[in-house]
Protein backbone atom coordinates (compact mmCIF):
# COMPACT_ATOMS: atom_id res chain seq x y z
CA UNK A 1 0.00 0.00 0.00
CA UNK A 2 3.47 2.22 0.51
CA UNK A 3 4.35 1.74 -2.67
CA UNK A 4 1.74 2.58 -4.24
CA UNK A 5 1.11 6.02 -2.48
CA UNK A 6 4.69 6.70 -3.30
CA UNK A 7 4.02 6.12 -6.91
CA UNK A 8 1.28 8.26 -7.11
CA UNK A 9 3.40 11.04 -5.66
CA UNK A 10 0.99 10.90 -2.37
CA UNK A 11 3.31 9.73 0.70
CA UNK A 12 6.31 8.35 0.93
CA UNK A 13 5.95 6.31 4.62
CA UNK A 14 8.79 3.94 5.32
CA UNK A 15 8.89 1.19 7.86
CA UNK A 16 11.72 2.16 10.47
CA UNK A 17 13.95 -1.12 11.20
CA UNK A 18 13.77 -2.44 14.47
CA UNK A 19 17.27 -3.42 15.80
CA UNK A 20 17.51 -6.58 17.10
CA UNK A 21 20.28 -9.37 19.00
CA UNK A 22 20.64 -12.99 18.70
CA UNK A 23 19.19 -15.35 21.70
CA UNK A 24 20.61 -19.29 21.89
CA UNK A 25 17.40 -21.06 22.26
CA UNK A 26 18.10 -24.95 22.47
CA UNK A 27 19.60 -25.53 19.23
CA UNK A 28 18.39 -22.22 17.37
CA UNK A 29 18.42 -18.68 17.83
CA UNK A 30 15.70 -16.49 18.76
CA UNK A 31 15.56 -12.72 17.22
CA UNK A 32 14.47 -10.57 19.80
CA UNK A 33 14.43 -6.12 19.96
CA UNK A 34 17.31 -5.21 20.58
CA UNK A 35 15.65 -1.21 21.57
CA UNK A 36 12.51 0.41 21.07
CA UNK A 37 11.46 2.56 18.69
CA UNK A 38 9.15 5.62 18.87
CA UNK A 39 6.85 4.33 16.31
CA UNK A 40 6.67 1.63 13.17
CA UNK A 41 6.62 4.44 10.17
CA UNK A 42 7.60 7.79 9.25
CA UNK A 43 7.32 10.05 6.52
CA UNK A 44 5.41 12.52 4.32
CA UNK A 45 1.79 12.48 3.35
CA UNK A 46 0.54 15.64 1.38
CA UNK A 47 3.67 17.52 2.61
CA UNK A 48 2.77 17.19 6.32
CA UNK A 49 5.50 15.15 8.38
CA UNK A 50 3.73 11.63 9.47
CA UNK A 51 4.58 8.91 12.76
CA UNK A 52 2.14 5.62 12.71
CA UNK A 53 2.07 2.87 15.09
CA UNK A 54 0.28 0.25 14.01
CA UNK A 55 -1.28 -2.38 15.60
CA UNK A 56 -3.48 -5.30 15.16
CA UNK A 57 -5.92 -7.58 16.66
CA UNK A 58 -7.78 -10.62 16.23
CA UNK A 59 -10.22 -10.04 18.50
CA UNK A 60 -13.61 -8.68 17.18
CA UNK A 61 -15.20 -6.93 19.66
CA UNK A 62 -12.82 -4.91 21.77
CA UNK A 63 -9.16 -3.58 21.83
CA UNK A 64 -6.96 -4.83 24.44
CA UNK A 65 -5.48 -1.64 26.42
CA UNK A 66 -2.96 -4.41 27.87
CA UNK A 67 -1.03 -7.94 26.76
CA UNK A 68 1.21 -9.60 28.82
CA UNK A 69 5.04 -9.41 28.05
CA UNK A 70 8.29 -11.28 29.39
CA UNK A 71 7.30 -12.85 32.62
CA UNK A 72 3.86 -12.45 32.20
CA UNK A 73 4.19 -8.58 33.18
CA UNK A 74 1.33 -6.63 32.01
CA UNK A 75 2.09 -4.17 29.33
CA UNK A 76 0.26 -1.69 27.59
CA UNK A 77 -0.39 -2.51 23.79
CA UNK A 78 0.57 0.55 22.80
CA UNK A 79 3.32 1.78 25.26
CA UNK A 80 4.12 4.69 26.98
CA UNK A 81 7.63 5.23 24.87
CA UNK A 82 5.23 4.80 21.71
CA UNK A 83 2.93 7.61 23.34
CA UNK A 84 5.63 9.75 24.13
CA UNK A 85 7.11 10.10 20.92
CA UNK A 86 3.73 10.21 18.76
CA UNK A 87 2.74 13.18 20.91
CA UNK A 88 6.50 14.61 20.57
CA UNK A 89 5.71 14.48 16.69
CA UNK A 90 2.27 15.35 17.08
CA UNK A 91 3.42 18.72 19.39
CA UNK A 92 6.51 19.69 16.36
CA UNK A 93 3.77 19.98 13.64
CA UNK A 94 3.65 16.20 12.38
CA UNK A 95 0.52 14.06 12.44
CA UNK A 96 0.69 11.19 14.66
CA UNK A 97 -1.44 8.16 14.64
CA UNK A 98 -2.06 4.66 15.82
CA UNK A 99 -3.43 2.52 13.03
CA UNK A 100 -5.21 -0.40 14.10
CA UNK A 101 -6.31 -3.61 12.40
CA UNK A 102 -8.37 -6.02 13.09
CA UNK A 103 -7.91 -9.09 11.01
CA UNK A 104 -10.79 -11.21 11.65
CA UNK A 105 -12.74 -8.36 9.62
CA UNK A 106 -10.13 -6.26 7.82
CA UNK A 107 -11.15 -3.32 9.38
CA UNK A 108 -8.77 -0.48 9.71
CA UNK A 109 -9.12 2.27 11.92
CA UNK A 110 -6.72 5.59 11.98
CA UNK A 111 -6.89 6.75 15.03
CA UNK A 112 -4.92 10.96 16.27
CA UNK A 113 -2.61 9.66 19.21
CA UNK A 114 -4.60 12.02 21.33
CA UNK A 115 -7.72 10.95 20.53
CA UNK A 116 -6.28 7.55 21.30
CA UNK A 117 -4.99 8.48 24.59
CA UNK A 118 -8.27 10.14 25.48
CA UNK A 119 -10.29 6.93 24.98
CA UNK A 120 -7.56 4.52 26.73
CA UNK A 121 -7.61 6.62 29.78
CA UNK A 122 -11.08 6.91 30.12
CA UNK A 123 -11.10 3.63 30.03
CA UNK A 124 -8.36 2.72 32.64
CA UNK A 125 -10.18 5.39 34.94
CA UNK A 126 -13.48 3.02 34.71
CA UNK A 127 -11.65 0.28 35.65
CA UNK A 128 -11.37 -1.61 31.78
CA UNK A 129 -8.81 -3.42 30.69
CA UNK A 130 -10.60 -2.64 26.86
CA UNK A 131 -12.50 -0.58 24.37
CA UNK A 132 -15.04 -1.80 22.79
CA UNK A 133 -14.89 -1.54 18.49
CA UNK A 134 -17.50 0.34 18.50
CA UNK A 135 -15.95 3.12 19.89
CA UNK A 136 -13.51 3.13 17.47
CA UNK A 137 -16.26 3.63 14.35
CA UNK A 138 -15.41 7.13 13.83
CA UNK A 139 -11.96 6.31 13.07
CA UNK A 140 -12.58 3.29 10.83
CA UNK A 141 -10.94 4.13 7.25
CA UNK A 142 -13.09 3.30 4.34
CA UNK A 143 -11.32 2.61 1.13
CA UNK A 144 -12.20 4.20 -2.22
CA UNK A 145 -12.41 1.44 -4.71
CA UNK A 146 -8.85 1.23 -6.93
CA UNK A 147 -7.60 3.90 -4.25
CA UNK A 148 -4.31 3.37 -1.53
CA UNK A 149 -4.81 6.40 0.29
CA UNK A 150 -5.93 4.86 3.64
CA UNK A 151 -5.42 8.61 4.94
CA UNK A 152 -7.33 10.59 3.26
CA UNK A 153 -10.42 11.89 4.68
CA UNK A 154 -9.39 10.84 7.90
CA UNK A 155 -6.49 13.60 7.90
CA UNK A 156 -8.54 17.23 8.31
Amino acid sequence: MHRRLARDGIALISKIPTATKAIPHGNSVRWIPSEKTGCDYLGVYRGKAIALEAKQSSTTTRWDLFSRGQNNAKKKTVAEHQQRYLLKHRDCGGLAFVIIRIKPTQSLYLIDIIDYMTLEKEAIQAGKSSIALGQFEKYRVVLKPRSADYLEGAIK
